[in-house]
């Protein structure tokens, strides 16, 4: 299993980096440098991408090798993928040589021995590159860390490559993260959860137009699991959610995108807390996660008033034009800093950190939980009913609850909604869609009066330099709070649907 940390770097800082005093402390050595030409193949219907392998012939010192890099995974830019490979006599992929280096790995070898592969293989793409490497021992970790500059060429178009990978030759991977800490503070660096595999393919498939929003992946857990297995599985899931939306959030398209991450942030605080009395998580992480919330939070305020609540506004009411210009510059602006977030060295810090602590994270408390015989079956079973007791406590008087115990009851809501899917797999599938449900109606009910009370407070932001301005912000806040009044019901009858409703049971 192959493990390394791929990070994308500006290229006018890689002088930098072979500068930096940094590697010359770790380094037993000066860097060895070379050309590394290699190409890709596939099939014209991408086999091999479809099974999720990669297939290379690559040169160095006039010796060709083929690799294939197959499965794994990866997260917040650490990848582990298997990987074969043999020695060929030129840079065209023998399949029959490869397979023979995979006796250990009898399913890979079956996807290569599909009747004609060899004669339907096509070199794709190439990349070009010159790579520089160091062999690094860090805190006992042996480290390998490779400068790659150059060109990956495809389908009748480029694009540069300016990247370093840190490969995990003995240690931990938590040590990969510490050390690009390291490097970070001194270079430009971004993490990158694409191969040049990936990134070539990209170059050969149709323009996909604007990135997808990505939802949380379900989980798949084991009631007979322990409680740091399952602490690592939710916790790794909801960074991979909020990953996975980043580049939907820079490209800005689809509001979507932002919502889910924003979600994803969301998911990983409230995980966070589920498990504070077993890996209480340090205090400077949590606070750069409520920066990045609030950063996030503050654009999708201004995404919602945009796209769902100026639509309850009447379709012919006169103020709803000069609201919607200023409501759009105000979005726009909100977008531009979102994205300079993300773009930011405080971003794959924050990722960089997480990692880094997210290896170790609940070894301390899954001693103390061993002691008392908990599983993670029992350890949910009290987190549910605690949320449980919480929903009760806050929803008690919700006929006269005032805006702020509607707040309070809707984040009770949200916490114990993630805390059922993150448990999910754990209890009978029927009766826990039937809980979710209700605790995502309720959810729903709760929050659009929420953001109704979010809208009030930014229309008061909006400027209002003259007289028909003011008139469309009166009018928009006067509209809204009387039909926030108007409809106590719908909440009452979502909160007694979701009272009576029994917790899911054991699967």
């Amino acid at each position: 299993m192959e493990i390394e940390l791929k990070l994308s770097l500006e290229p006018g800082a890689a002088d930098k980096l072979r500068r930096l005093a940094l590697l010359r402390r770790h380094a037993g050595a000066k860097p060895s440098r070379g050309e590394l030409p290699a190409i890709y193949y596939d099939t014209p219907d991408f086999y091999l991408m479809r099974h999720g392998a990669g297939l290379r012939v690559r040169a160095e010192r006039g010796v060709w090798t083929q690799t294939l890099k197959a499965g794994g995974s990866v997260l917040a830019g650490l990848h582990r993928r298997h990987e074969w490979e043999c020695a060929v006599g030129d840079e065209r992929a023998d399949l029959a040589a490869l397979r023979a280096a995979m006796r250990e790995a009898p399913a890979w070898a079956a996807v290569l021995a599909a009747p004609a592969l060899q004669e339907r293989l096509q070199a794709l793409f190439t990349v070009r590159v010159r790579r520089s490497t160091w062999l690094l021992h860090v805190d006992g970790a042996e480290i390998e860390l490779v400068l790659d500059e150059g060109t990956l060429e495809g389908c009748g178009q480029s694009q540069p490559i300016c990247e370093i990978e840190l490969e995990l030759l003995s240690g931990q991977p938590g040590q990969l993260y510490d050390f690009a800490l390291q490097l970070l503070q001194h270079l430009p660096l971004r993490l990158d959860n694409r191969n040049k595999a990936e990134r070539g393919y990209a170059l050969c498939l149709p323009a996909p137009g604007a990135p997808a929003p990505v939802t949380a992946r379900a989980l798949s857990l084991q009631r007979q699991a322990g409680v740091g297995e399952g602490l690592q599985a939710i916790l790794g899931n909801c960074i991979a959610h909020i990953q996975g939306n980043e580049a939907g959030v820079l490209d800005g398209r689809d509001p979507e995108c932002l919502h889910q991450m924003r979600v994803g942030v969301r998911r990983l605080r409230s995980a966070l807390k589920l498990f504070a009395p077993v890996a209480p998580c340090p205090p400077e992480l949590l606070a750069e996660l409520d920066w990045l919330g609030a950063a996030l939070g503050a654009a999708r305020d201004w995404d919602v008033m945009a796209t769902s609540t100026l639509a309850l506004l009447p379709a012919d009411a006169k103020p709803a034009a000069p609201l919607s210009e200023m409501v759009a510059a105000m979005r726009a602006r909100q977008q531009r800093r979102v994205a300079d977030a993300l773009r930011s060295p405080r971003y794959t810090g924050l990722l960089l950190a997480f990692c880094a602590w997210l290896p170790d994270a609940g070894r301390e408390g899954e001693v103390m939980l061993a002691s008392l015989d908990q599983t993670l079956a029992e350890f949910a079973d009290a987190t549910l009913r605690a949320a449980r007791r919480r929903l009760r406590k806050r929803g008690r008087r919700i006929a006269e609850a005032d805006a702020h115990a509607l707040h309070r009851l809707r984040i009770a809501v949200k916490k114990a909604r993630y805390t059922a899917q993150f448990f999910a797999s754990l209890y009978r599938a029927k009766p826990g869609k039937a809980y979710a449900a209700a605790l995502g109606a309720l959810q729903d009910e709760l929050g659009w009066r929420n953001d109704v009370d979010v809208a009030d407070r930014l229309l008061q932001q909006l400027p209002q330099d003259g007289a028909e301005q003011s008139a469309a912000v009166a009018f928009a806040r006067g509209y809204l709070l009387a039909r926030l009044a108007a409809q106590p019901d719908k909440l009452r009858r979502a909160w007694r649907a979701l009272r009576d409703l029994p917790l899911p049971s054991a699967a």
